[in-house]
């Protein structure tokens, strides 16, 4: 019995102009299809999205470690502040703009490019929640901004890292527990 996918015996074995087109644009596909984990990247859907909000002092120390971390990309800050100084140290330089500027050159020197533009700044937190693809944030915010911060990020299905103290009352601490 003969193999379907080879020709006949008694037609001649060269290789026609239609079967290379086949086998050619079989082989260009392949890599197409092959997840990008098969090359040693970590797939998008194992991913998780995170926002900073609040880029000040705290955001200063909590950011480079969440850059850091494998199975995560920052891919918004938030802050009310452009970008000044007068924060702890005179030297620092903070705000949404200088946050993400860090990310960005992060994540660029990481990029076989050496380009990246990927991480959103904003000035209010409710439209980073409003983003579907965030799944979690980061708040280090003034104190006194936890609670609302926590309980809008907890009511709009988003995972919560938060600084201490996370309340300055047992009621806010109750609200935020509750969601």
């Amino acid at each position: 019995m003969q193999n379907k996918n080879l020709p006949p015996e008694n037609k001649s074995s060269k290789l026609t102009r239609r079967d290379f087109i086949a086998a050619a644009s079989t082989a260009f596909m392949v890599p197409t299809i092959v997840p990008s984990s098969v090359f040693g990247a970590n797939a998008p859907s194992n991913r998780i999205n995170i926002a900073q909000i609040g880029c000040g002092n705290q955001s200063r120390a909590d950011l480079p470690g969440m850059l850091r971390l494998a199975d995560a990309q920052v891919v918004a800050v938030c802050d009310v502040n452009k970008a000044s100084g007068g924060y702890a140290r005179k030297e620092h330089f903070l705000g949404r703009d200088p946050a993400q500027k860090k990310v960005n050159e992060y994540y660029a020197k990481k990029a076989r490019s050496g380009k990246y533009q990927g991480c959103d700044a904003y000035s209010d937190f409710r439209d980073v929640l409003a983003r579907e693809d965030i799944d979690a944030v980061m708040i280090t915010l003034p104190d006194h901004w936890h609670a609302l911060a926590t309980v809008k990020s907890c009511e709009a299905g988003k995972d919560v890292y938060c600084q201490k103290p996370m309340s300055l009352t047992v009621h806010d601490g109750q609200q935020m527990v509750n969601r």
